[in-house]
């Protein structure tokens, strides 16, 4: 198994394969250039910046603090305790995917049943 490269080479990553700019996404995004390229050279990223990315992505905001390695917020977390156990490497999966294969996934995630939230779940994820 490879070891994790951070959060900012998998954002270049990103860029490289969408052949978007730092430029250009800190634009989409409504950020400051310096603070995407700052990512990119490997400063962790903030909540906010992740939740102005992802859309700019064309992602959720869970999927990139998943792939950041820190905590999803309550607002954002999953109903289900127990998906927590597969979540992080169903994101890193995901994201390697071909465009058809995302699409397929999601629409099998979307047709899992839901449930109300009715707690703050309270757990770290990417430990």
């Amino acid at each position: 198994m490879t070891e994790y490269p951070g959060f900012g080479a998998m954002l270049a990553w990103l860029l490289d394969r969408r052949e978007l700019g730092g430029r250009e996404l800190a634009g989409r995004a409504g950020l400051n250039e310096d603070e995407v390229r700052a990512v990119l050279a490997g400063d962790g990223p903030g909540d906010e910046l992740l939740r102005r990315l992802a859309p700019a992505l064309g992602f959720h905001a869970v999927d990139l603090f998943i792939l950041a390695g820190l905590a999803v917020p309550d607002d954002m977390a999953p109903l289900d305790a127990a998906a927590a156990v597969w979540m992080k490497n169903t994101v890193v999966d995901a994201v390697r995917l071909p465009a058809a294969g995302r699409r397929e996934l999601l629409q099998v995630i979307r047709s899992l049943p839901q449930e109300e939230r009715k707690s703050s779940p309270g757990w770290a994820w990417c430990s």
